[in-house]
């Protein structure tokens, strides 16, 4: 038995509930808190300090514990690489020292900067020469998010627009590869939101098949509704927080936009849309955690710990298929 899981038994024994130390920088995280008010009260009897110990988490051993998980961010949501709302120029971080593997774009926003590390793991290998092009509230798809802000929108769409010219100038070199990971419309957009969403993703399209060998479409990350509080979800029911802290797959999984976004891609043959969403949601259902590893580190960001240790082998599975195709191509 650990010191941590002595001291979280000896708490619950005199009725003081344990709480969890969120990062009160990550506007993801933070929450309103209120002043406590002053109330005179008896001099306490003086104790000794208790040895400080991690916040105890449920289940034991969840990797990352919740200490950590606000920044169990990939790579390039750390070093500068993805960037902010008001940058409206495209910044490229490529990595990979292999200069004759084949040339893959990572290009969209924060959901598709949730690839990066099992992609940044190739190009360690030498199996591909990967460029990461990403930005917050800022998809792939030429398409403006709500209820985001005008100016956040018109500074995407600048963003966007300079991604494409450097890609149709070959700034990062001939492509043999764009990935994309468009973020998807929940299922009560209305169908003008649809229809305008699915002629931004077209417009996309053409741009990225007209200037690389093959596009790889991965479907998006679950989404949890927003009225779901992940930390306070976990404490609240412990052991069957894996049950009680997710949703239906029909519904974080946004299947209509899935679709729709796959019936676009199927009308050029350079398109492949994957979807491996069965290991997030292999029953049918999308928890937080998926064995001992939290997922998610908010409602609808996954963590970077578990897109690199468990969503490598079925990303290296299709890449290999992929890079085939490229190679195909090149003869």
């Amino acid at each position: 038995m650990t010191v941590g899981l002595v001291l979280f038994l000896m708490l619950s024994f005199i009725g003081v509930r344990p709480t969890f130390a969120a990062d009160q920088n990550d506007p993801l995280s933070a929450e309103p808190t209120s002043e406590p008010s002053e109330q005179p009260s008896p001099t306490p009897t003086p104790t000794p300090s208790p040895t400080p110990v991690d916040p105890v988490w449920v289940p034991p051993k969840l990797v990352p514990t919740y200490n950590t998980v606000l920044q169990d961010k990939p790579a390039v949501g750390r070093n500068g690489c993805h960037v902010g709302h008001k940058r409206t120029k495209a910044k490229a971080c490529t990595y990979g020292k292999n200069k004759k593997a084949p040339r893959v774009l990572l290009f969209g926003d924060s959901h598709t900067a949730h690839w990066f590390g099992p992609f940044k793991r190739l190009a360690d290998r030498g199996a591909i020469r990967l460029t990461s092009v990403t930005k917050s509230w800022c998809a792939a798809v030429d398409y403006r998010l709500k209820p985001a802000a005008k100016w956040i929108m018109q500074n995407c769409n600048r963003w966007r627009s300079d991604v494409f010219k450097n890609i149709r100038k070959e700034k990062w070199g001939k492509l043999d590869l764009v990935v994309l990971s468009p973020f998807l419309l929940d299922e009560a957009s209305s169908r003008l939101e649809k229809s305008a969403w699915k002629a931004g993703y077209l417009r996309t399209l053409r741009v990225v098949t007209k200037h690389s060998k093959r596009v790889l479409v991965l479907r998006d990350t679950p989404f949890l509704p927003a009225s779901k509080n992940l930390e306070k979800c976990i404490l609240n029911h412990k052991d069957e927080a894996k049950q009680k802290c997710g949703a239906p797959a029909s519904q974080a999984l946004r299947p209509s936009s899935w679709a729709a976004a796959t019936s676009v891609g199927s009308r050029s043959k350079k398109v492949r849309n994957i979807d491996l969403t069965r290991y997030y949601c292999p029953t049918g259902y999308c928890s937080p955690i998926a064995g001992n590893r939290l997922m998610l580190r908010d409602s609808h960001h996954a963590t970077n710990s578990f897109m690199t240790a468990v969503m490598h082998a079925p990303l290296v599975r299709e890449m290999s298929k992929q890079l085939r195709y490229v190679k195909r191509v090149r003869r």
